[in-house]
Protein backbone atom coordinates (compact mmCIF):
# COMPACT_ATOMS: atom_id res chain seq x y z
CA UNK A 1 0.00 0.00 0.00
CA UNK A 2 1.11 3.43 -0.55
CA UNK A 3 2.87 4.89 2.54
CA UNK A 4 1.87 8.56 1.59
CA UNK A 5 -2.08 7.69 1.60
CA UNK A 6 -1.86 5.83 4.62
CA UNK A 7 -0.05 8.54 6.59
CA UNK A 8 -2.40 11.02 5.13
CA UNK A 9 -5.41 8.45 5.80
CA UNK A 10 -4.07 8.46 9.35
CA UNK A 11 -3.79 12.67 9.85
CA UNK A 12 -7.08 13.08 8.85
CA UNK A 13 -8.91 10.14 10.66
CA UNK A 14 -11.57 11.11 13.82
CA UNK A 15 -9.52 11.36 17.15
CA UNK A 16 -10.22 9.66 19.56
CA UNK A 17 -13.97 10.85 22.14
CA UNK A 18 -11.57 10.77 24.89
CA UNK A 19 -8.15 12.64 24.20
CA UNK A 20 -6.61 13.63 27.28
CA UNK A 21 -3.51 15.65 25.51
CA UNK A 22 -6.29 18.43 24.57
CA UNK A 23 -5.93 19.60 27.97
CA UNK A 24 -2.28 20.52 28.07
CA UNK A 25 -2.35 23.81 28.55
CA UNK A 26 0.49 24.74 26.64
CA UNK A 27 -1.67 23.60 23.29
CA UNK A 28 -4.28 26.24 23.96
CA UNK A 29 -6.77 24.09 22.69
CA UNK A 30 -10.21 23.99 23.25
CA UNK A 31 -11.56 20.82 25.85
CA UNK A 32 -13.78 18.76 23.80
CA UNK A 33 -13.29 15.77 25.71
CA UNK A 34 -16.61 16.27 27.47
CA UNK A 35 -18.42 17.06 24.65
CA UNK A 36 -21.47 14.52 23.70
CA UNK A 37 -21.76 13.09 20.23
CA UNK A 38 -22.81 15.16 17.99
CA UNK A 39 -25.98 14.79 16.12
CA UNK A 40 -26.42 13.89 12.68
CA UNK A 41 -27.66 17.06 11.43
CA UNK A 42 -25.15 19.27 13.38
CA UNK A 43 -22.73 17.23 11.59
CA UNK A 44 -24.20 17.97 8.16
CA UNK A 45 -24.66 21.37 8.92
CA UNK A 46 -20.90 21.67 9.49
CA UNK A 47 -19.94 19.25 6.56
CA UNK A 48 -22.58 21.01 4.20
CA UNK A 49 -21.17 24.30 4.04
CA UNK A 50 -17.66 23.65 3.30
CA UNK A 51 -18.11 21.20 0.66
CA UNK A 52 -20.06 23.56 -1.00
CA UNK A 53 -17.45 26.23 -0.73
CA UNK A 54 -15.45 23.55 -2.08
CA UNK A 55 -17.15 22.83 -4.96
CA UNK A 56 -17.45 26.80 -5.51
CA UNK A 57 -13.60 27.19 -5.48
CA UNK A 58 -13.48 24.51 -7.67
CA UNK A 59 -16.20 25.76 -10.48
CA UNK A 60 -13.95 29.31 -9.90
CA UNK A 61 -10.89 27.36 -11.18
CA UNK A 62 -12.62 25.76 -13.75
CA UNK A 63 -13.97 29.11 -15.13
CA UNK A 64 -10.76 30.93 -15.17
CA UNK A 65 -8.80 28.44 -16.26
CA UNK A 66 -11.28 28.47 -19.32
CA UNK A 67 -10.90 32.13 -19.51
CA UNK A 68 -7.35 32.59 -19.49
CA UNK A 69 -7.39 29.81 -22.48
CA UNK A 70 -9.44 32.01 -24.26
CA UNK A 71 -7.70 34.54 -23.56
CA UNK A 72 -4.19 32.96 -24.61
CA UNK A 73 -5.98 32.03 -27.86
CA UNK A 74 -7.60 35.58 -28.97
CA UNK A 75 -4.62 37.50 -27.44
CA UNK A 76 -1.23 35.60 -27.98
CA UNK A 77 0.86 37.75 -25.78
CA UNK A 78 4.40 37.24 -23.80
CA UNK A 79 2.71 37.66 -20.64
CA UNK A 80 -0.05 34.99 -21.34
CA UNK A 81 2.68 32.24 -22.31
CA UNK A 82 4.92 33.34 -19.29
CA UNK A 83 1.61 32.93 -17.09
CA UNK A 84 1.08 29.70 -18.25
CA UNK A 85 4.74 28.67 -18.16
CA UNK A 86 5.37 29.82 -14.41
CA UNK A 87 1.67 28.35 -13.67
CA UNK A 88 2.88 25.06 -12.81
CA UNK A 89 5.98 25.95 -10.49
CA UNK A 90 3.51 28.58 -8.51
CA UNK A 91 1.02 25.48 -8.09
CA UNK A 92 4.06 23.07 -6.82
CA UNK A 93 4.87 26.00 -4.17
CA UNK A 94 1.60 26.93 -2.64
CA UNK A 95 0.45 23.14 -2.27
CA UNK A 96 4.63 22.73 -0.81
CA UNK A 97 3.79 25.77 1.37
CA UNK A 98 0.77 24.59 3.43
CA UNK A 99 2.82 21.47 4.59
CA UNK A 100 5.66 24.13 5.75
CA UNK A 101 3.08 25.78 7.73
CA UNK A 102 1.70 22.44 9.04
CA UNK A 103 5.56 21.44 10.13
CA UNK A 104 6.65 24.73 12.23
CA UNK A 105 2.75 24.79 13.38
CA UNK A 106 3.21 21.49 15.16
CA UNK A 107 6.82 21.85 15.93
CA UNK A 108 6.29 25.10 17.76
CA UNK A 109 3.52 23.46 20.23
CA UNK A 110 5.53 20.76 21.05
CA UNK A 111 8.21 22.78 21.80
CA UNK A 112 6.12 24.53 23.64
CA UNK A 113 5.33 21.32 25.96
CA UNK A 114 9.22 20.56 26.30
CA UNK A 115 9.84 24.24 27.56
CA UNK A 116 7.29 23.33 30.32
CA UNK A 117 8.32 19.68 31.26
CA UNK A 118 5.13 18.19 30.13
CA UNK A 119 7.16 16.05 27.07
CA UNK A 120 8.99 13.73 29.62
CA UNK A 121 5.06 12.78 31.24
CA UNK A 122 3.78 11.93 27.88
CA UNK A 123 5.60 8.64 27.88
CA UNK A 124 3.80 7.21 30.92
CA UNK A 125 0.11 7.77 29.52
CA UNK A 126 -1.51 4.30 28.23
CA UNK A 127 -0.79 5.59 24.46
CA UNK A 128 3.29 5.37 25.35
CA UNK A 129 5.35 7.97 23.81
CA UNK A 130 5.47 7.09 20.15
CA UNK A 131 1.70 6.94 19.57
CA UNK A 132 0.91 9.63 22.09
CA UNK A 133 3.08 12.27 19.91
CA UNK A 134 1.11 11.25 16.84
CA UNK A 135 -2.09 11.86 18.40
CA UNK A 136 -0.62 15.20 19.42
CA UNK A 137 0.07 16.03 16.03
CA UNK A 138 -2.87 14.97 14.80
CA UNK A 139 -4.76 16.74 17.12
CA UNK A 140 -3.06 20.04 16.36
CA UNK A 141 -3.18 19.44 12.54
CA UNK A 142 -7.13 19.23 13.25
CA UNK A 143 -7.76 22.05 15.08
CA UNK A 144 -6.22 24.47 11.83
CA UNK A 145 -9.40 25.38 10.57
CA UNK A 146 -8.65 26.78 7.78
CA UNK A 147 -6.02 24.29 6.49
CA UNK A 148 -8.89 21.57 6.41
CA UNK A 149 -11.33 23.84 4.70
CA UNK A 150 -8.29 23.94 2.46
CA UNK A 151 -8.05 20.51 1.90
CA UNK A 152 -11.85 19.94 0.84
CA UNK A 153 -11.64 22.71 -1.24
CA UNK A 154 -8.36 20.96 -3.05
CA UNK A 155 -10.08 17.92 -2.67
CA UNK A 156 -13.49 19.28 -4.65
CA UNK A 157 -11.34 21.36 -7.36
CA UNK A 158 -9.24 18.09 -8.45
CA UNK A 159 -12.82 16.38 -8.53
CA UNK A 160 -14.76 19.33 -10.51
CA UNK A 161 -11.73 19.49 -12.71
CA UNK A 162 -10.96 16.00 -13.16
CA UNK A 163 -14.02 16.07 -14.47
CA UNK A 164 -14.48 18.85 -17.14
CA UNK A 165 -11.30 17.18 -18.32
CA UNK A 166 -13.06 14.35 -18.76
CA UNK A 167 -16.14 15.68 -20.57
CA UNK A 168 -13.36 17.58 -22.98
CA UNK A 169 -11.48 14.50 -23.52
CA UNK A 170 -14.81 12.53 -24.39
CA UNK A 171 -16.09 15.62 -26.92
CA UNK A 172 -12.35 15.68 -28.29
CA UNK A 173 -12.43 11.46 -29.26
CA UNK A 174 -16.26 12.18 -31.06
CA UNK A 175 -14.75 15.01 -32.91
CA UNK A 176 -12.00 13.28 -33.99
CA UNK A 177 -13.95 10.32 -35.01
CA UNK A 178 -16.68 12.65 -36.33
CA UNK A 179 -14.59 14.46 -38.50
CA UNK A 180 -11.29 12.26 -39.65
CA UNK A 181 -10.41 15.49 -42.04
CA UNK A 182 -9.00 17.54 -38.63
CA UNK A 183 -8.06 14.87 -36.61
CA UNK A 184 -4.50 16.47 -36.09
CA UNK A 185 -6.05 19.02 -34.47
CA UNK A 186 -8.30 17.12 -32.53
CA UNK A 187 -5.81 14.47 -31.08
CA UNK A 188 -3.37 17.70 -30.15
CA UNK A 189 -6.53 19.22 -28.40
CA UNK A 190 -6.98 16.15 -26.48
CA UNK A 191 -3.68 15.33 -25.69
CA UNK A 192 -3.19 19.28 -23.76
CA UNK A 193 -6.18 17.92 -22.14
CA UNK A 194 -4.87 15.21 -21.23
CA UNK A 195 -2.10 16.74 -19.67
CA UNK A 196 -3.79 19.36 -17.98
CA UNK A 197 -5.87 16.42 -16.20
CA UNK A 198 -2.02 14.87 -15.21
CA UNK A 199 -1.06 18.35 -14.12
CA UNK A 200 -3.98 18.64 -11.73
CA UNK A 201 -3.04 15.35 -10.52
CA UNK A 202 0.20 16.14 -9.57
CA UNK A 203 -0.50 18.89 -7.87
CA UNK A 204 -3.19 17.48 -5.91
CA UNK A 205 -0.10 14.37 -5.13
CA UNK A 206 2.31 17.53 -4.40
CA UNK A 207 -0.19 19.11 -1.66
CA UNK A 208 -0.75 15.43 -0.17
CA UNK A 209 2.81 14.43 -0.03
CA UNK A 210 3.75 18.04 1.39
CA UNK A 211 1.30 17.80 4.01
CA UNK A 212 2.40 14.21 5.38
CA UNK A 213 6.32 15.38 4.96
CA UNK A 214 5.19 18.22 6.99
CA UNK A 215 3.83 16.28 9.46
CA UNK A 216 6.52 13.59 9.98
CA UNK A 217 9.35 15.87 9.71
CA UNK A 218 7.70 18.13 13.03
CA UNK A 219 7.85 14.93 14.56
CA UNK A 220 11.41 13.53 13.62
CA UNK A 221 12.54 17.41 14.88
CA UNK A 222 10.68 17.46 18.35
CA UNK A 223 13.17 14.67 19.49
CA UNK A 224 16.02 16.84 18.42
CA UNK A 225 18.24 17.37 21.37
CA UNK A 226 18.38 21.40 20.73
CA UNK A 227 16.57 24.48 21.92
CA UNK A 228 13.10 26.28 20.40
CA UNK A 229 14.71 28.08 17.72
CA UNK A 230 17.25 25.79 16.56
CA UNK A 231 14.84 22.95 17.08
CA UNK A 232 12.52 25.28 14.50
CA UNK A 233 15.18 26.06 11.90
CA UNK A 234 16.00 22.26 11.64
CA UNK A 235 12.09 21.75 10.91
CA UNK A 236 12.37 24.40 7.95
CA UNK A 237 15.98 22.85 6.89
CA UNK A 238 14.85 19.56 6.87
CA UNK A 239 11.51 19.85 4.91
CA UNK A 240 12.73 22.76 2.03
CA UNK A 241 15.83 20.37 1.34
CA UNK A 242 14.07 17.23 1.27
CA UNK A 243 11.57 19.33 -1.18
CA UNK A 244 14.16 20.81 -3.09
CA UNK A 245 16.07 17.39 -3.19
CA UNK A 246 12.76 15.51 -4.73
CA UNK A 247 11.99 18.30 -7.27
CA UNK A 248 15.19 18.64 -8.01
CA UNK A 249 15.82 15.23 -8.99
CA UNK A 250 12.24 15.09 -10.33
CA UNK A 251 13.04 17.79 -13.31
CA UNK A 252 15.97 15.88 -13.89
CA UNK A 253 15.04 12.58 -14.71
CA UNK A 254 11.41 13.26 -15.50
CA UNK A 255 11.40 16.68 -17.21
CA UNK A 256 14.43 16.33 -19.02
CA UNK A 257 15.97 12.86 -19.28
CA UNK A 258 12.59 11.18 -19.97
CA UNK A 259 11.47 13.27 -23.02
CA UNK A 260 14.82 12.89 -23.79
CA UNK A 261 14.34 9.15 -23.51
CA UNK A 262 11.04 9.04 -25.69
CA UNK A 263 12.74 11.18 -28.53
CA UNK A 264 16.29 8.99 -28.82
CA UNK A 265 14.41 5.78 -28.57
CA UNK A 266 11.31 7.08 -31.17
CA UNK A 267 8.49 6.26 -28.78
CA UNK A 268 4.80 8.04 -28.99
CA UNK A 269 4.47 10.31 -26.59
CA UNK A 270 0.96 10.49 -26.66
CA UNK A 271 -0.79 10.23 -23.57
CA UNK A 272 2.01 7.58 -22.64
CA UNK A 273 4.93 10.84 -21.89
CA UNK A 274 2.73 12.36 -19.58
CA UNK A 275 1.59 9.35 -17.94
CA UNK A 276 5.05 8.10 -16.91
CA UNK A 277 6.07 11.62 -15.83
CA UNK A 278 2.82 11.07 -13.04
CA UNK A 279 3.63 8.25 -12.04
CA UNK A 280 7.48 8.77 -11.35
CA UNK A 281 6.53 11.66 -9.73
CA UNK A 282 4.31 9.70 -7.29
CA UNK A 283 7.82 7.05 -6.52
CA UNK A 284 9.73 9.73 -6.17
CA UNK A 285 7.17 11.14 -3.36
CA UNK A 286 6.49 7.39 -1.98
CA UNK A 287 10.40 7.19 -1.42
CA UNK A 288 10.72 10.18 0.40
CA UNK A 289 7.93 9.49 2.54
CA UNK A 290 9.30 5.69 3.35
CA UNK A 291 12.40 7.16 3.74
CA UNK A 292 10.97 9.63 6.82
CA UNK A 293 9.32 7.11 8.26
CA UNK A 294 12.91 4.40 8.34
CA UNK A 295 14.42 7.82 10.11
CA UNK A 296 11.51 7.84 13.07
CA UNK A 297 11.77 4.79 13.49
CA UNK A 298 15.23 4.63 14.01
CA UNK A 299 15.47 7.86 16.08
CA UNK A 300 13.03 6.19 18.55
CA UNK A 301 15.44 3.15 18.73
CA UNK A 302 13.04 0.93 17.44
CA UNK A 303 12.74 -2.31 14.92
CA UNK A 304 10.58 -0.84 12.33
CA UNK A 305 8.04 -3.51 12.49
CA UNK A 306 7.61 -3.09 16.60
CA UNK A 307 7.87 0.94 15.94
CA UNK A 308 5.08 0.96 13.25
CA UNK A 309 2.87 -1.43 15.63
CA UNK A 310 3.51 1.01 18.32
CA UNK A 311 2.24 4.03 16.31
CA UNK A 312 -0.79 1.83 14.69
CA UNK A 313 -0.11 1.88 11.64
Amino acid sequence: MWQTFLIWRVMNAPLPVFNPFRKLLKLKLPNSAEKSPSSFWSRASSWLPSQMMGCLVGLGVVILTVFVSLLCIIFITPVVFLFFGSLPALMFMISISFGGYLSLKITSKLGKIRIAGIYDLIGVTAYGDQRATWLIGRTIYKDILWLKDTRIMMSNSVYILIGFLTLMSVLGIISALATPATSTINLLFLETVMGLGFLTIAVYLSFVQAMVIGYLIALWSIDLSSDGLNRLIATVGGFLGSQLVVYLIAYLILAIGLPALYVRMKWDTFITLGLAQLIGLAILHEMLVRMMLRVLARQAELPYAMWRSEIGI
